[in-house]
């Protein structure tokens, strides 16, 4: 295979990545499919998306595990397939096939992978198990072991619990083999070995997206500028992956087209970016904690007002005020009987939306459904 080296922007680099993906894939009886946007423009448009720098593709794990080994067992030594097993520091299942010539470091991500190249990725096709049981107990490890990856404090209360336990249980184990457990765990129950197997399983997920057995799995061979592409009908117009094709916001990376992550890692620059890096998880690491003290206090204060309310209420719907109330709904007088309700109607209703329980005033309620009962009967005859 010819490396190209005289790139001009990542939109070649992604590219050049796509069709040597693809090149295997034939070569080797393996199945993949375009994913997004990039999907959408190459099957309606018969045309690449004007601008992206981002290419996201699916492929069943039995033939990303071949892909893995033959890109393992190649000579070709620049390029590389990151995944859960060989990256230490992974966060979950995501897969990267990486030019390993260039390089593209995300500021907020450094320390959560071992290849910085330029990459596409690749999202599994899962079948989804059939035990809802199971399937939730999958995903509570997942979100744990993404917990159990960074501190604690930053984690939201579906990941504290879990990171708690997966974190005691790699220091007994070791991280290494709760990473091979989670992975050939989470294999035994979600496992798909090739594309034809698809159709056979009821429900499929595809990373946020959650498909059928009995979509149409058959996979179109385009051609755009004279290179074969497949593209899964299933997928067009779904919503599989949150990053965009055209990643807008670049301020926080670090891009070089030509120069290897390996020598850039290996710069003084680098010391800088774990500099910054730490301090940033010790701001977010405070700032954490400072948002959950906030919220808190900020909870507490509205309860407060909420109480101030009720007892305003108590003064000001006094049994003088209650009896002038009832005699106007005796009146049939609705306008002036909405207005001396008005005040404590609203304050209910913003308690309600703020999430707040609101302590009703028994008395006020007995009005309040007499009143609605009445008029709104009046209105209907």
């Amino acid at each position: 295979m010819m490396i190209n080296t005289g790139y001009n922007s990542r939109k070649e680099v992604v590219t050049d990545l796509l069709f040597e993906l693809d090149d295997i894939c034939r070569k080797n009886n393996l199945k993949y499919t375009l994913t997004g946007t990039f999907a959408n423009t190459v099957a309606e448009e018969g045309k690449f998306p004007d601008e992206y720098d981002y290419i996201t593709i699916a492929m069943t794990q039995g033939d990303i595990e071949r892909l893995i080994e033959i890109v393992n067992t190649s000579e070709n030594k620049h390029r590389e397939i990151e995944y859960f097993l060989n990256n230490p520091y992974a966060r979950g299942f995501q897969i990267r096939y990486c030019n390993n010539d260039t390089t593209l470091i995300n500021v907020k991500e450094i320390g959560n992978h071992v290849n910085y190249g330029m990459f596409i990725r690749i999202q599994t096709v899962w079948k989804v198990p059939d035990s809802r049981w199971r399937a939730k107990f999958v995903s509570t490890l997942k979100q744990g072991w993404k917990g159990s990856q960074k501190r604690l404090a930053s984690c939201n209360y579906k990941r504290y619990i879990p990171a708690v336990i997966l974190k005691c249980i790699v220091k007994l184990l070791g991280k290494n083999n709760v990473r091979r457990w989670l992975y050939n765990y989470n294999k035994k129950l979600k496992f798909i070995n090739r594309w034809e197997d698809i159709p056979q399983n009821e429900k499929l997920s595809i990373g946020k997206g959650i498909f059928s057995g009995e979509d149409d799995w058959n996979l179109k061979d385009l051609t755009i500028d004279g290179h074969h592409l497949y593209v899964a009908d299933a997928l067009l117009h779904r919503i599989v992956d949150p990053h965009p094709t055209h990643a807008t916001v670049k301020i926080n990376d670090i891009e070089d087209l030509c120069m290897p992550f390996k020598d850039i890692l290996n710069s003084d620059i680098m010391k800088d970016l774990y500099t910054t890096q730490k301090s940033r998880d010790q701001y977010l690491f405070i700032v954490t904690r400072a948002n959950k003290a906030v919220k808190v206090v900020n909870n507490a204060w509205q309860t407060y007002l909420m109480t101030r309310d009720v007892i305003r209420f108590k003064d000001l719907y006094n049994d003088e005020k209650l009896l002038e109330i009832e005699n106007l709904i005796n009146e049939d007088n609705a306008l002036s009987c909405e207005e001396e309700l008005l005040e404590y109607r609203s304050a209910k209703s913003k308690w309600r939306k703020l999430n707040i329980s609101f302590i009703e005033n028994a008395k006020v309620e007995r009005l309040i459904a007499k009143a609605d009962k009445k008029f709104n009967n009046e209105i209907n005859s």
